[in-house]
């Protein structure tokens, strides 16, 4: 690169003009973003206003444990409601967020609130770029309060600049006025130079060759593009530059950023390598073709993308199901949100990153059509490498699932239903149609579980078998829709005497009705029986051949500790056979009996 200054036209920067701005856009996300994930520094990324990723050094600083806590929330969120002038965070943020959209640039003073409810000083800069063809920005500050104080003394000192510079991966550069005024070591090495003091004794013309490979000349192009960085604040290109040592010539990513140094605007260059991935991509255009013939007569959308995010390749698939063709994808400065409907593009993009990282994945997302409608889709993506390891980027694979998803949805409701009615079944299984309280079925399963449950702790369980007095003479006299009727009666009251854990009421059939008491002995399920028997007789339901002229009941109480060699029947005999003395004693009692096990 170059700092010349004679004034040309502005000639093509490659041989194919193919490479769109869309491509630099990603390419200048990807590195912008390797820069800033690499300094200690807090930094976080924007769009339309809202965090979309936050580095670990800004969680810390803010006091968060996780990335997914702050997504989509705008910085004032985590900033108190109003600055120490009194203006609202939110009004004073998005007027700088405008501002820094419109120049590039943004820096200020802001006080954040951490998550623990504590407030910090700090001097922050927004700085605009594109992020997948949309704007975005990049928030970052360099420390708190106490960074602030000193923040003059830091930036005006080289040591700290220095410090930085030699933390990265790639070579840094500080161009001034046609000078190298300062590098990293990964610099000196790239450039084949003897040693730091060798490169920054050269004129930066003299780091590329005299034509780049659209034919322009070198030192004018170079003169446009630092032209552009000092005027927007930001720009990035790829170069060609050449080895001091072995005069041999190589790719390099560059990223040109305005910088202040004692109040002076210098440029920081960072120059990436990509020698070895311009090779890569050769290769990947010589099988490409062999590729296309092979997938375009695959059932899926299939799609390629470079290592960093450029749509390079698409089959005619993408055209039967969504409308759109391939050239349009690949043309758009902006295919996500040509793709994806927009409720789903944060997690997908999140998924985009993983398939940038190298990472195989899937996801269900839904695709939109050129009419607007959309469809379910499951994308599936890996990584492509060569023979040696090496990433030459990624492969996605698009299939249709709407059908699919819809009969899973209606498998699921179908599912539900046949649960809801099994459950239904199974109350149906054991309850008595015409009282609705237990039937035989489900009394005799309680009956052995309690049963059981006595012998092994060793409680008293009481059972009370319950007639009603005269009841074919009741049915004779009212007929049996009324007698139905009576025994509704008497099951609700039953029933109303059974709340207890453990307890239950049931018909044990025609007339005749039994109650589980665990934990009474005969005395108290006496009491309960009495209390059941003198419930029914205050219904007063006429009863004109009865004994009172009202409908009773007679009942038999009996109760024991069982223990293991006993059997659950017994205790049933037991209470059948007091209720048989209740109704030969005279009906319209409670009789209790001491059981004989």
């Amino acid at each position: 690169m170059t700092n010349q200054t004679q004034d040309q036209p502005t000639p093509a920067i490659f041989d194919s003009e193919a490479d769109s701005e869309a491509d630099a856009d990603a390419l200048r996300a990807l590195r912008f973003c390797t820069l800033f994930e690499q300094l200690p520094h807090p930094v976080c990324v924007l769009v339309d206003g809202q965090f979309v990723h936050i580095n670990a050094s800004a969680l810390k600083g803010l006091g968060y444990a996780e990335q997914t806590l702050l997504l989509a929330c705008h910085p004032a969120q985590v900033s108190p409601q109003l600055q120490p002038d009194g203006e609202p965070s939110h009004a004073r943020m998005e007027r700088y967020i405008a501002n820094a959209l419109e120049n590039g640039e943004r820096r200020f003073e802001w006080v954040f609130a951490r998550a623990d409810g504590a407030t910090f000083t700090a001097v922050v800069t927004l700085v605009c770029f594109t992020l997948m063809g949309q704007q975005a920005l990049y928030l970052l500050w360099p420390g708190t309060t106490q960074y602030l104080a000193n923040d003059a003394a830091l930036r005006a000192s080289e040591a700290k600049l220095r410090a930085l510079y030699e933390a990265m991966g790639d070579a840094i550069l500080v161009l001034d006025d046609g000078r190298i005024l300062d590098c990293n070591a990964v610099a000196v090495r790239i450039f084949g130079c003897a040693s730091k003091a060798d490169l920054l004794s050269r004129h930066p013309g003299e780091l590329s060759p005299t034509q780049q490979p659209s034919g322009s000349n070198s030192l004018l192009l170079a003169k446009q593009h630092l032209d552009q960085a000092l005027r927007d604040g930001w720009h990035h290109f790829e170069w060609v530059h050449k080895r001091l040592d072995t005069r041999q010539p190589f790719y390099a990513d560059i990223a040109l950023s305005v910088m202040h140094l004692d109040a002076k605007r210098i440029l920081l260059a960072v120059v990436r390598d990509v020698n070895e991935h311009k090779l890569a991509e050769s290769a990947l255009r010589q099988s490409e073709q062999k590729f296309r013939a092979i997938a375009d007569y695959s059932a899926s959308w299939e799609a390629w993308f470079t290592p960093q995010g450029k749509l390079v390749w698409m089959n005619v698939h993408s055209t039967e199901l969504t409308g759109f063709t391939p050239e349009e994808y690949i043309a758009s400065h902006n295919y996500f949100s040509m793709m994806v409907i927009e409720e789903d593009r944060p997690m997908v993009l999140q998924k985009y990153v993983e398939a940038l990282s190298g990472l195989n994945g899937s996801v269900e997302c839904r695709i939109l059509r050129k009419d607007g409608s959309h469809f379910w889709a499951l994308v599936h993506w890996r990584p492509i490498l060569d023979s040696e390891g090496r990433h030459l980027g990624f492969r996605t694979s698009t299939q249709d699932i709407t059908a699919n998803k819809q009969a899973r949805e209606e498998l699921a409701h179908a599912k539900k239903t046949l649960e809801a009615a099994n459950l239904q079944l199974k109350a149906q299984s054991s309850t008595d149609g015409l009282t609705g309280i237990a039937n035989r079925r489900k009394f005799d399963s309680a009956w052995e579980a309690e049963w059981q449950r006595a012998v092994r702790h060793g409680f008293s369980v009481a059972l009370v078998m319950v007639d009603v007095d005269q009841f074919k003479h009741y049915n004779d006299h009212y007929g049996h829709l009324a007698g139905d009727d009576c025994l509704q009666q008497v099951a609700r009251i039953l029933d109303h005497h059974a709340q207890r854990s453990g307890e239950l009421a049931a018909r044990y059939g025609g007339e005749e009705f039994i109650l589980i008491l665990p934990g009474l002995d005969g005395v108290g399920a006496g009491a309960v029986a009495q209390r059941i028997r003198a419930a029914i007789e205050a219904e007063a339901i006429p009863h004109a051949r009865g004994i009172s002229g009202v409908v009773t009941v007679s009942i038999g109480v009996a109760a024991c500790v069982p223990r293991q060699a006993d059997a659950p029947s017994s205790l049933i005999r037991a209470a059948d056979t007091a209720l048989y003395q209740a109704k030969h004693g005279g009906r319209n009692r409670v009789v209790i009996i001491a059981a004989q096990l």
